[in-house]
C-alpha cells in the first residue's frame, strides 16, 4: 500500500457469501455497509468493506514489569464496567489499585492480558483472563472496548487471541460471565460456540 501511495483498501461481497465475509473480516476489513445493492448486474444484500492502515489495530501480550501505564489503564476500565449497566455504580482509586496489585499478584503462568492498540488513538481495548484451580480452564476476567472501537471487531479478535494462547497451554475450557443486558457480547460469544451455564440472579429491597 505504501507503494501505491494509498492507505484504504475496500472491498465488497454478497451478504450470502460467508466465506468471503470471514476472509475479509480475519484480514483486518471492518464492515462499513450491509443492504441492498447490485453485484455484476443483479441486485443483492451487500457487504462493503474496509482497510484502512490509518485505523489499523494491533494486538500486543501486556508486559507487567515495563508497562505500568497500560496496567492502570486496563484496572480502571475493569472496574469501569458494571457502571455501563449500573448507573450509580462508584468506583474508586483504591478498587482500581487493588485490581493492579491484584494482577501483578497472579502467577505469569496463570495470566492472560492482550490488548488492542490503535494507531493513532493509544490503547483501545483489552482481555484478561486467569487460570482456574482447574489448570485446564481459565476465566475471562474483562474483557473492554471503547465506545468508538466497537463493532470493528476488536473484542472477537482478543477473544481469538485468548484461544490461540489456550491451544498453546493445553487449556481446554474458557469460562466467563456476561451482564444479561450485554446483548452484544452475548450474540458474540455464541457465534464463537459459547453455551450458556450457570444463570445468577438477585432480589434486593427486602
Amino acid at each position: 500500500m505504501k507503494q501505491l501511495g494509498i492507505d484504504q483498501i475496500w472491498g465488497i461481497t454478497r451478504g450470502d457469501n460467508v466465506a468471503s465475509c470471514k476472509v475479509l473480516e480475519k484480514c483486518s476489513f471492518t464492515l462499513q455497509y450491509r443492504g441492498a445493492g447490485k453485484y455484476l448486474g443483479e441486485k443483492y444484500e451487500l457487504c462493503k468493506y474496509l482497510y484502512s492502515q490509518a485505523d489499523q489495530i494491533h494486538y500486543n501480550l501486556l508486559n507487567i514489569a515495563n508497562q505500568e501505564e497500560v496496567l492502570f489503564q486496563i484496572a480502571k476500565w475493569h472496574n469501569l464496567t458494571p457502571k455501563l449497566w449500573l448507573s450509580d455504580y462508584i468506583v474508586s482509586e483504591k478498587d482500581v489499585s487493588e485490581t493492579v496489585n491484584r494482577i501483578k499478584d497472579t502467577p505469569h503462568d496463570d495470566l492472560f492480558i492482550e490488548y488492542a492498540e490503535d494507531s493513532s488513538d493509544g490503547v483501545v481495548g483489552f482481555i484478561w483472563a486467569n487460570r482456574m484451580d482447574d489448570k485446564n480452564k481459565v476465566m475471562i476476567m474483562s474483557i473492554y472496548v471503547t465506545e468508538e472501537h466497537r463493532n470493528k471487531g476488536i473484542a472477537k479478535t482478543l477473544k481469538e487471541k485468548l484461544e490461540t494462547w489456550c491451544g498453546n497451554e493445553h487449556v481446554t475450557e474458557i469460562h466467563t460471565t456476561v451482564h444479561y443486558k450485554n446483548i452484544n457480547m452475548i450474540e458474540l460469544n455464541e457465534k464463537l460456540g459459547y453455551e450458556p451455564g450457570m444463570v445468577s440472579m438477585i432480589k434486593k429491597g427486602l
